[in-house]
């Protein structure tokens, strides 16, 4: 999956099988110490990540700094290069659950999973508001799980 791997005309399943694949290309990297160095200086910026997620980054860009979803960077004003090619990651597909009695809050059960893509911070038109980017990421982030709910 490095470079530009593009998927179009798979299914769902074949990409799912391409991002495994990858993944298990990932797990035979990490098991030499240098690769094990290198997949724990790339969780050290990612620690929000899951484990597959960290390993999906660090396969696919390993200069990556800090990552968020096209319409992330659109929210805090910013706007991706065209023609970038995204780092593909894993999703999980959540439904929101209403509890049986009212006084509770509703929750998310999580289905299944499918393929995201986000965007480095390098991957963006620069600006010069690096600085500020990672506040700016939560913040959308939560205004958008906000919008959700």
């Amino acid at each position: 999956m490095r470079g530009k791997a593009r998927t179009t005309g798979m299914s769902r399943e074949e990409r799912m099988e391409a991002i495994l694949a990858t993944l298990e290309e990932g797990i035979a990297t990490i098991l030499t110490s240098a690769g094990y160095r290198e997949y724990l200086r790339v969780m050290s910026g990612f620690h929000a990540y899951s484990f597959n997620n960290v390993l999906l980054i660090m396969l696919q860009r390993q200069d990556a700094t800090r990552v968020a979803g096209f319409q992330t960077w659109r929210c805090m004003g910013r706007r991706v290069k065209r023609g970038e090619t995204g780092i593909r990651i894993m999703v999980p597909y959540r439904t929101k659950v209403s509890p049986e009695d009212d006084a509770s809050d509703p929750f998310y059960v999580i289905r299944g999973f499918g393929i995201g893509i986000v965007f480095d911070t390098l991957s963006r038109d620069s600006d010069g508001h690096t600085a500020a980017c990672h506040e700016s990421v939560r913040e959308c982030r939560a205004a958008s799980h906000a919008a959700m709910v």
